[in-house]
């Protein structure tokens, strides 16, 4: 009993739980994990806050811009892996998964009717546009005179829902893009105007043709060879490297690196680097242990974004790819704690970060008033059962920001102070389901009671090995004793 307990205490338990683990986590149709994953049943949910500029006018005379977060406006996502192909011999499964967005007023801070002032997208992306296409100051100063004639100014003011979904109005720009006079200016510098499809009705939102539809078509490994490959994606968009940053794929910048976050390999340690693609900013993010924390009443390592994603190549060199690929040098790619991604968002001037510019250098949040970085409240978080890499609770934060670059030719942007005016930031929350939580605590109590239990076997196992040696020993010795003679006539006494 003793050489059982110790063989299973001491590394055969957790053999044993392991390779059943690792046959239970494949992705094989008609299986639990199957199930989860193709539907996803734990509820999901999209916060945005929204920073309302409540100072607009003195803003566009060059005062600093004065915010107040509004929100959260919460949204149930529905998401559903669909088109699934399964390659059994190659490994790999297909899909896409399409996210539709129901608003909750009750989760809610405010409506969707609410009216928000911010920083006018499409005029910043025009002008930053227009600096790549020319350096011809007249032609500048013409552009800006042709907007603000019509009405544009550095901040628009629109409905939460419009701004969100539905769009607000850019026809003035579709119109100017569309003239004989800027066609021919663009033929004149050997430029082609592509106005990008989801703009092209003349409306600009945040999430426009987001509503429904995917973030594009998955290939991906199932584990079956390999628990470390599940989810692993191999192409996105019928791509292997993204296009969207410097250098080659070796580089590491355009690499498409990990999962979609819907699942995650098993057996996390310590020193594991979670991978996992985002195409809200076209790039693979890594999470690093933190620490030992507890959700749901479960054991958990909690993970983190690794300090690096947002470090300029100073700090970080191989960072050096993710600088923009501008003609127009900003130096946007020297400032530690925020990413440019204006290559993901068509050229618009978009920075990406963590949460009131969290862990980003002083002037960035002083720029701006109302901003208050709280690690507990902006973190971007993941807490995972190690054992089984399920995330029991997860909490993937982002904020846009625009970049505000004072452009002397042009008089709407001459008394402008350099800033990165923040736009929304984005929690996407999610907490495992009730029953998939009872299961992994069975698996945590069937495994830390048998580490528990087998010190009493153990125990007893030794106390039995040294009792029955004590009776074999004894035995052994009275078997072997000499019996003293007694005289025979002190036996017979009666036949004397």
């Amino acid at each position: 009993m003793a050489a059982i307990s110790a063989g299973f205490g001491f590394g055969g338990l957790e053999i044993v739980v392991n390779f059943v683990l690792q046959f239970m986590l494949q992705l094989r149709e008609g299986t639990d994990i199957w199930r989860v994953w193709t539907t996803i049943p734990i509820p999901l949910y999209m916060k945005f806050r929204l920073f309302n500029i409540t100072n607009p006018e003195e803003f566009a005379e060059g005062a600093k811009a004065k915010l107040v977060e509004m929100g959260p406006y919460v949204y149930q996502e529905d998401p559903e892996k669909v088109n699934i192909t399964i390659n059994l011999e190659e490994d790999w499964i297909n899909y896409t998964q399409p996210r539709t967005y129901y608003f909750r007023p009750e989760m809610s801070n405010g409506l969707e009717s609410d009216e928000v002032t911010f920083i006018n997208i499409i005029f910043l992306a025009v002008a930053s546009l227009s600096h790549e296409f020319t350096d011809d100051d007249f032609m500048l100063g013409m552009l800006d005179g042709m907007l603000t004639d019509k009405g544009e100014k550095l901040y628009r003011t629109a409905t939460v829902r419009e701004l969100l979904f539905d769009g607000v109005s850019i026809k003035t720009y579709i119109d100017l893009f569309t003239s004989d006079a800027i066609k021919a200016a663009a033929e004149a510098a050997n430029q082609t105007l592509d106005i990008p499809e989801n703009i092209a009705d003349g409306k600009f939102a945040l999430l426009k043709g987001k509503n429904g539809t995917g973030d594009g078509y998955f290939v991906v490994r199932s584990g079956r060879n390999g628990n470390h490959e599940i989810g692993k994606i191999l192409t996105w968009n019928d791509k292997s490297t993204l296009s969207y940053w410097r250098g080659t794929p070796e580089d590491g910048c355009n690499q498409i690196n990990g999962t979609d976050s819907t699942i995650f390999p098993p057996f996390m340690t310590k020193e594991t680097k979670v991978e996992a693609f985002s195409s809200q900013i076209c790039r693979s993010l890594t999470f690093e242990f933190d620490k030992e924390s507890e959700a749901e009443r479960i054991s958990t390592y909690r993970f983190h974004v690794s300090p690096t994603t947002f470090m300029s190549p100073n700090s970080y060199p191989p960072n050096w790819c993710f600088c923009p690929k501008v003609k127009n040098e900003t130096n946007s790619c020297i400032r530690e704690g925020v990413l440019d991604i204006r290559a993901c968002f068509g050229g618009a001037p978009m920075i990406a970060s963590l949460p009131h510019f969290l862990g980003a250098e002083d002037w960035i949040p002083n720029a701006v008033e109302g901003l208050s970085p709280d690690p507990e409240k902006h973190k971007m978080i993941i807490d995972f059962h190690p054992r089984s890499g399920s995330p029991i609770k997860a909490y993937a934060r982002v904020q846009f920001s625009i970049e505000l670059i004072p452009y002397p030719a042009m008089a709407s942007f001459e008394s402008a102070q350099r800033a990165l005016i923040p736009l929304a930031w984005v929690e996407e929350d999610a907490t495992l389901d009730d029953m998939n939580l009872m299961m992994l605590r069975l698996l945590d109590n069937f495994v830390y009671g048998f580490q528990f239990a087998k010190f009493a076997l153990i125990g007893l196992g030794v106390a039995l090995v040294v009792l029955g040696l004590v009776i074999a020993v004894t035995g052994k010795k009275s078997s072997s004793a000499k019996v003293k003679s007694v005289p025979e006539e002190k036996v017979f006494p009666a036949f004397e």
